[in-house]
């Protein structure tokens, strides 16, 4: 019985993807701000997961010096995770033209892991709602982070 107990939580495990850091590169998906190109454009950089890291849900913050990027990632509980962000925030800054600034911000808070996320023209970041049927059950929420790149 506890060997089938265990098999079983450990499939649980791997179906959830807890544990797992991800990171995927998406493309802007504001077509209003990726068309005209100007004042407002913005690119989602990186999205990056991990699972009880913690973290609020809220819209993109600077990052653009030390202590912006210090604010933004005292909300994350995982040192590992925190490092990971980092990370992303100094390769985009690296990517970034002169025009441009690096935002950050945690877009879902879950079981799920959104693909993609949609930036509005004011700014905020909109995640797709998973389509009904498609939400996973885990033992421990993942936090998404988003990194992007805004015209400055």
């Amino acid at each position: 019985m506890r060997r089938a107990l265990a098999t079983g939580c450990l499939l649980g495990l791997v179906l959830a993807g807890c544990g797992q850091q991800a990171e995927t590169t998406v493309p802007s998906t504001d077509p209003s701000s990726a068309e005209s190109g100007g004042a407002g454009a913005s690119d989602v950089v990186v999205l990056l997961h991990a699972t009880a890291v913690g973290g609020t849900v809220g819209d993109p913050v600077p990052v653009g010096t030390p202590e912006q990027l210090d604010a933004f990632t005292a909300q994350l509980t995982s040192a590992a995770f925190v490092r990971e962000v980092r990370r992303a925030v100094t390769e985009a800054r690296s990517a970034a033209s002169a025009d441009q600034a690096v935002e950050a911000a945690v877009v879902a808070l879950g079981c799920d892991v959104p693909e993609a996320v949609t930036l509005t023209a004011d700014g905020s970041v909109r995640v797709p709602t998973p389509k009904v049927g498609t939400e996973r059950q885990c033992l421990a929420p993942m936090t998404t982070v988003a990194v992007l790149t805004v015209a400055g």
